[in-house]
C-alpha cells in the first residue's frame, strides 16, 4: 500500500473527545495548505458496545464470553 496520495508535511487528527473514535484526518503541505482529508460520515460501532445512562461507551459482555490468561516471557 503506498501513501503518496496522503503524503504531507504536517497533519491534524480530530477525534471524539470520549470515544476516541477518529472523526477528521487532515493533511497539510509545507505552505499550510490542506492537501487531502478522511472525514468519518458515518460509523457503525460492534453491537457489544452501548451506552450508558450518563452517555459513556460501555461494553456488553456476551453470556458465552470466556476469559483467557497467558504470561508473557520474562525479558532478558
Amino acid at each position: 500500500m503506498s501513501l503518496t496520495s496522503f503524503d504531507g508535511d504536517t497533519f491534524k487528527v480530530l477525534v471524539h473527545k470520549d470515544t476516541g473514535i477518529m472523526l477528521d484526518f487532515e493533511i497539510y503541505n509545507a505552505s499550510g495548505e490542506m492537501v487531502n482529508t478522511i472525514k468519518v460520515n458515518d460509523i457503525k460501532i460492534n453491537s457489544i458496545f452501548t451506552t450508558s445512562d450518563n452517555g459513556k461507551l460501555k461494553i456488553k459482555i456476551p453470556k458465552n464470553y470466556k476469559e483467557l490468561k497467558h504470561e508473557l516471557p520474562n525479558k532478558k
